[in-house]
């Protein structure tokens, strides 16, 4: 599957599975920031690495937007615990 990742214009699912498969090989620590994602929860279930989910308040707007602020999730991995 060759989706467009949202907002990140041009990054696909292609790309991301990429960057998960360098990081699954890679000698030293690294500390990703992303949004949930299936291929993500199958790389952290298969290489044990570390996961935090930070729930996200965007703020932005004018004040009349304030009732109705979106919440978001990043998610932080890692393959050393965090």
């Amino acid at each position: 599957m060759n989706t467009d990742q949202g907002h990140y214009g041009g990054y696909t699912e292609m790309h991301f599975k990429e960057l998960l498969s360098v990081l699954e090989k890679i000698k030293g620590k690294f500390l990703l920031s992303s949004y949930p994602h299936p291929l993500l929860d199958e790389y952290i279930r298969r290489n044990g690495w570390c996961s935090r989910n930070i729930e996200k308040l965007l703020c932005a707007g004018n004040g009349a937007m304030l009732d109705k602020r979106k919440h978001k999730t990043e998610v932080l991995t890692a393959n050393f615990e965090i």
